[in-house]
């Protein structure tokens, strides 16, 4: 009941995108760079008792963000990345309630990244994927790091026609390097997972 609404005063962002396209490949990318302070911003935190609980904290806010994707339609390969680096470090009241002014807020990692890799046929279609966590502080101030880690997927899918219908199947793997990491999947379903999944339509 005494949480406060999430302001923002004021935002602005500069982005650019290109296109550069041959007979062979296409290569898309494009970045961005923003700043948008937040104040009052609701933060779920756990608190002496080690309850999740949610408070306001103002936060200074800033990042860039930028991505590539390289196609190439003959082979059906497809490669992708991105990168980002948000900075959301507290604010005046954040260091006022025990934070430090200009540490990255609890949980939230200031790097982050993901590559993949695609191939696709006529009926089959493949993926794997990497995605990076950075470096977290579980408390808002810059003690007891949480160490970055990569985690890894992967999913392959087959599409097939019958009379009058069409099917698909998607099998998936997420986490194939076994990840447990606290605060990340801890909840609900920790290592690693997989997935089965049949779609199936009548043909227009």
């Amino acid at each position: 009941p005494d949480l406060r609404a999430e302001r923002i005063p004021s935002e602005w962002e500069l982005g650019m995108t290109g296109v550069m396209s041959g007979s062979r490949a296409t290569l898309t990318f494009g970045g961005e760079a923003y700043r948008g302070d937040v104040r009052d911003m609701i933060v779920w935190a756990p608190d002496f008792r080690f309850v999740w609980s949610p408070r306001n904290v103002d936060v200074e806010r800033s990042g860039v963000e930028g991505r590539a994707e390289l196609r190439l339609p003959r082979e059906g390969v497809h490669l992708s990345g991105s990168y980002s680096l948000a900075r959301v470090t507290y604010g005046r009241s954040g260091a006022r309630a025990g934070g430090t002014s200009g540490v990255q807020l609890a949980y939230r990692p200031r790097h982050s990244a993901s590559l993949a890799a695609g191939w696709e046929g006529s009926q089959w279609r493949g993926e794997l994927t990497g995605r990076y966590t950075g470096l977290r502080y579980p408390v808002p101030a810059a003690v007891n790091a949480m160490d970055p880690f990569w985690s890894f997927g992967a999913s392959l899918v087959h599409s097939w026609s019958w009379p009058g219908w069409t099917m698909r199947t998607v099998v998936r793997a997420d986490r194939l390097l076994d990840r447990r990491d606290s605060h990340i999947f801890g909840f609900p379903e920790p290592g690693r997972t997989f997935s089965v999944e049949l779609r199936v339509a009548r043909a227009p």
